[in-house]
């Protein structure tokens, strides 16, 4: 079954294809006053090398830019394999026995499709809840909350989840701006405008989340502008057009290098003026094939690794962007890799999660969940983690994929990223939980105590009530 994200993605591709016309400079051979076009985008496997983009980045001042604070958004109130199921009610909490953080759950309203920030010893989490979306501050010991921030403009999707930096937490509205909170209370830093049309659903949605990086934040949006902004006072340093159709994804800032795409084309800008390094075509062009860039770019020992929606995944030099190898898979990947000790883990919606060599491509080992691998891994004490659509989490051993044990949600799927910290393992779920479960060895917070008229409910895995 079609996934309902990539519904969104799909129409949201044929809807910006009609507007990239409009705006971009190649877009029309007789746009009146285009002087130079962009090369022509043609259909390259391995990735073609395009040729520098004409113009310069645009610069801004802050009485010319699109203001700050021009929404009206925002409401703050201060080891052996093992399969762990839980009960879907209410939120357990956990507590501090003999010094070690108990696991725990806690309901948040909506289901999930971000992904959980821990930092400071707080989780940071975003949920849509009654055409909303919410962050949650959520202490990282116990689950309890610390605060809660709503914007107050309507979002039928949640796909950007939290960045923090310098006691600040950056994210990105899916009706057109990016958010700025002071990290400790939840009060409002500042707010950008991302809109560029009339209406801000059709305008620059910051889907995916805002890096940082030395006193700046970098983040790109659905109308193909990525920008950089003063991570203090929220003003715009610079801004600079991408190539390509639509969708985009969280950038990556490395070495003063900003690596990010927008649709089929995969980009890397000077971080401190916004031009143009190299640009590479690295997904399929023909228009039935629905291929893009579906991952955001990790990079590692001077290698720019990411998915596309044709199921490959790429590594690029991240100095000229050719090309270093291509991994197929049998289906989509939409999980961001995590590149440790030299191996790159990743999972498609061919069901599997792969291990390759980092440095060639070969693949090491594979495991087989029980459903599509849309969640991006995370590493730590010689294990991965990664989320399944089945509602299960797994622990993976690196060296050899063998599965160390299995967590089983409420029956949510698991497309979040998963962070590690305080020896628990943090996962948001589409049954509108987030999840604290112990990272050792998979054990979760107890189910919570049946009415006394009833017998506690059993969850068999896959999270179906009685289901065998």
């Amino acid at each position: 079954m079609t996934r309902a994200a990539d519904i969104v993605r799909l129409l949201s591709r044929r809807r910006t294809r009609r507007l990239f016309r409009e705006f971009h400079p190649a877009g029309e051979a007789n746009r009146a006053g285009a002087a130079e076009t962009f090369p022509p985008l043609v259909t390259h496997d391995p990735v073609r090398v395009l040729e520098p983009a004409f113009g310069v980045p645009s610069r801004s001042s802050g009485s010319t830019r699109r203001a700050v604070l021009r929404l009206c958004l925002g409401a703050v109130a201060a080891v052996g394999v093992s399969v762990s199921t839980v009960g879907c009610d209410g939120g357990d909490r956990g507590e501090k026995e003999d010094g070690s953080p108990l696991p725990w759950r806690r309901g948040i309203g909506g289901g999930s499709m971000s992904s959980p920030t821990v930092a400071g010893g707080v989780v940071y989490i975003l949920s849509s809840e009654d055409d909303t979306e919410v962050l949650y501050a959520l202490d990282a010991v116990t689950g309890t909350e610390k605060w809660t921030y709503t914007t107050a403009t309507s979002a039928f999707f949640v796909g950007s989840f939290t960045t923090v930096a310098d006691g600040a937490v950056y994210f990105g509205s899916r009706v057109g701006a990016l958010h700025a909170l002071n990290a400790a209370t939840g009060t409002r830093n500042w707010i950008f405008d991302t809109s560029d049309w009339s209406h801000p659903a059709a305008g620059g949605w910051p889907f995916h989340s805002p890096a940082v990086a030395d006193g700046t934040v970098y983040f790109s949006s659905e109308n193909g502008v990525l920008r950089a902004m003063n991570a203090v006072t929220g003003t715009e340093k610079w801004s600079a057009r991408m190539r390509g159709t639509t969708f985009d994804y969280r950038p990556a800032v490395v070495g003063g290098v900003v690596y990010v795409n927008w649709g089929e084309i995969f980009h890397a800008f000077d971080a401190a003026t916004g031009a143009e390094k190299w640009a590479v075509v690295a997904a399929s062009t023909v228009r039935e094939d629905h291929d893009f860039i579906s991952t955001s770019p990790v990079v590692v020992g001077g290698t720019v690794h990411f998915g596309t929606a044709g199921g490959v995944l790429r590594a690029l030099d991240a100095a000229t962007g050719r090309e270093k190898w291509a991994f197929t898979t049998g289906d989509f990947v939409r999980s961001s890799p995590a590149v440790v000790g030299g191996v790159v883990y990743f999972g498609s919606r061919d069901k599997n999660v792969y291990a390759l060599d980092a440095a060639t491509g070969t693949k090491k080992w594979t495991f087989t969940a029980g459903d599509s691998v849309h969640a991006s891994p995370a590493v730590a004490g010689g294990l991965v983690y990664i989320g399944s659509d089945e509602g299960k989490v797994y622990a993976l051993d690196t060296a050899t994929g063998t599965e160390r044990w299995a967590f089983t949600t409420c029956g949510g799927r698991v497309e979040s990223s998963l962070d590690v910290a305080h020896g628990l393992l943090y996962f948001g779920c589409a049954d509108g939980h987030v999840y604290a479960v112990n990272a050792a060895t998979g054990a979760g917070p107890a189910p919570p105590p049946a009415p006394s008229s009833a017998p506690a409910p059993s969850f068999a895995p896959g999270g179906s009530p009685g289901a065998r």
